[in-house]
């Protein structure tokens, strides 16, 4: 199995999470992007500032399945109730989405989501994840969709986030 190689830190809030793994395991590659809510950011934006006071959530990817990795599973969380609802979750999302199919040539996404979580549900379905599969267990939806039939913008640019 060949392992795709780690990316360095990105300006848009992207860091390498990290690949972890040894002699007889397998290999997890995972990214995350601090998400900022634009109307909290104090003063003008700039690259490479962190604007901590406009961090509300996150989003990440990972690449752990050996046998396939050109299938990621995505995830957010937007932790400020008061960030909800703006549409940031979609732009975040498709976002990680393109990096992910442009850095590492993705070609399926995966999302868990609490069957509780109608809000998260409603909003992969809206970008066109469909179901897969239901765990009673856990009480979670899996929602797969191929890159392919995702509206994703190329190349990524300062201009898009």
């Amino acid at each position: 199995m060949e392992v795709p190689e780690a990316a360095p830190a990105a300006a848009a809030g992207v860091e390498a999470e990290g690949m972890s793994g040894g002699k007889g395991s397998w290999y997890v590659l995972e990214h995350t992007f601090i998400v900022l809510d634009k109307e909290l950011i104090g003063g003008e934006f700039a690259p490479g500032n962190p604007h901590t006071e406009a961090m509300v959530g996150d989003v990440n990817i990972y690449m752990n399945d050996p046998d396939d990795m050109q299938l990621a599973e995505i995830e957010i969380m937007i932790a400020e109730h008061k960030s909800r609802g703006k549409g940031i979750g979609q732009e975040v999302i498709l976002l990680m989405m393109a990096f992910a199919v442009e850095k590492y040539g993705i070609a399926t996404f995966r999302a868990k989501i609490s069957e509780s979580n109608m809000a998260s549900l409603k909003l992969f379905r809206k970008l066109g994840f469909k179901d897969a599969s239901y765990s009673a267990v856990f009480k979670e939806v899996t929602l797969e969709v191929p890159a392919d039939e995702l509206q994703l913008r190329f190349p990524l640019t300062v201009g898009d986030w």
